[in-house]
């Protein structure tokens, strides 16, 4: 059974291309049928990409439960 959902894990200190990326290959692949529900979550409450960019409409961590057909993207940060 494939999935249907994407779950990005987003912590603080995100580098926004390789999120973008990330985003815009599900994003982009409505176009040609395959439509995914893209949640966006994360343990801070106000994520910030590494160049300063904060994010809205980021859901906690703890409001999403992974299901074993979940596809989990986690994009490289800074540590």
């Amino acid at each position: 059974m494939s999935s249907n959902r994407v779950i990005f894990l987003i912590f603080d200190s995100v580098h926004l291309l390789d999120l973008a990326g990330a985003v815009t290959v599900f994003y982009e692949s409505g176009c040609c049928g395959k439509h995914y529900d893209m949640r966006y979550v994360s343990p801070y409450q106000n994520p910030a990409t590494s160049s300063g960019l904060g994010f809205s409409n980021v859901e906690p961590l703890s409001s999403v439960t992974v299901n074993k057909n979940d596809i989990v993207i986690v994009a490289g940060m800074e540590i």
